[in-house]
């Protein structure tokens, strides 16, 4: 869990703090740490602030070492979401105690805060009442399987009611059902829980799906669980702005009845590598942008859409649903070449 952050970064107040904190950077990866006292103090308030912007960006892990109730005071003004606040630890000054403090499910403060009291030889100190229990955590399976979590405020309702001991609905769309293994690793780790139908009016589910159109009214007691399985394949010309690719990857995802939280990869030809528009759609999604050489966009096998003027400008007849299939581990168009003002996109899974 430790590699998966970006970056470690801690906050001390004294100088016991600090030598443990010296420790820390001995046994962590990726650690740094700043004092709040001394010649070198920095304020805490912009450090917190500082951590939870960068966080926008990349996955942190935020530390304080100190008293419980400063940590809590420090980050009371920027806690935001379920889904996208950082992990939060607080160790006291003499590394006998790890505490999460938030995000200890979807931004795996709890596992972390467990390896480094393993480190340093201390007690994590977990809250959360399905891991004191032992039962299902949906948060945490979603995040082991890199499932975008569409609606965070059902995780309650789920939770609820595996720990008081009721089944839940479990499911998923047809694609998600015949790509993935994901349904029958759902169903497993729910375990006795798992409810079959016919279903209780209102009860609490799990729904797997990349659709956009799937909503319903219990939407307070099912939590939409999407996994990251499409790419998109797109074709511009020169110097398009990242608005307009953007607009036109959001309307090819939606003609394609496809949740942009599904999306996983961009794609193009390898003359579109340093396309600024592209470079920052991709990042906008928070997705890896991958090109393909004309060559391996050719001798993929299928039926594609045909320019000759694309052909003769870029040395393939389709760039879009080729790059959007190349990029793909299923190799299935979801949907074809879709113009639209110098743009085109291309979806696949």
């Amino acid at each position: 869990m430790l590699d998966s952050f970006a970056k470690i970064k801690a906050l001390c107040f004294t100088q016991n703090g600090a030598l443990l904190c010296e420790k820390l950077g001995a046994l962590l990866p990726r650690f740094s740490y700043s004092c709040a006292f001394g010649a070198e103090k920095i304020g805490r308030e912009q450090w917190t602030a500082d951590c939870f912007s960068e966080n926008t960006a990349q996955k942190i892990l935020v530390i304080f070492v100190g008293a419980l109730g400063i940590a809590v005071r420090s980050i009371a003004p920027f806690v935001c979401r379920k889904t996208s606040d950082p992990a939060v630890l607080c160790i006291d000054e003499a590394g006998a105690f790890v505490i999460p403090v938030l995000s200890g499910h979807i931004g795996g403060a709890n596992e972390a805060a467990r390896e480094i009291a393993r480190t340093l030889s201390a007690v994590p100190v977990i809250t959360t009442a399905t891991d004191i229990r032992g039962v299902f955590a949906v948060d945490c399976w979603a995040l082991e399987h890199r499932l975008a979590i569409e609606n965070p405020e059902a995780i309650k309702a789920v939770s609820a009611a595996i720990l008081a001991g009721k089944k839940i609905r479990i499911g998923a769309d047809t694609i998600v059902l015949e790509s993935t293994v994901l349904l029958p690793s759902l169903i497993a780790a729910v375990g006795e829980n798992a409810a079959e139908p016919p279903f209780a009016k209102n009860s609490a589910g799990v729904f797997l799906t990349i659709s956009q159109s799937h909503r319903s009214s219990d939407g307070a007691h099912t939590l939409f669980c999407v996994p990251k399985m499409v790419c998109v394949g797109v074709g511009c010309r020169r110097g398009v702005s990242e608005q307009k690719i953007r607009d036109a990857v959001l309307c090819a995802l939606k003609k394609s009845d496809v949740s942009p939280l599904a999306v996983k990869k961009m794609a193009s030809i390898a003359a579109k590598k340093d396309e600024a528009g592209l470079l920052q759609c991709a990042r906008t999604f928070g997705v890896p942008f991958c090109v393909f050489g004309a060559d391996e966009l050719n001798a993929l096998s299928g039926e594609f859409s045909s320019s000759a003027f694309v052909s003769r400008t870029v040395g393939t007849d389709c760039v879009c649903e080729r790059a959007a299939v190349a990029a793909s581990e299923h190799k299935k168009l979801l949907l074809k070449k879709t113009i639209f003002s110098d743009v085109t996109v291309a979806v696949a899974i």
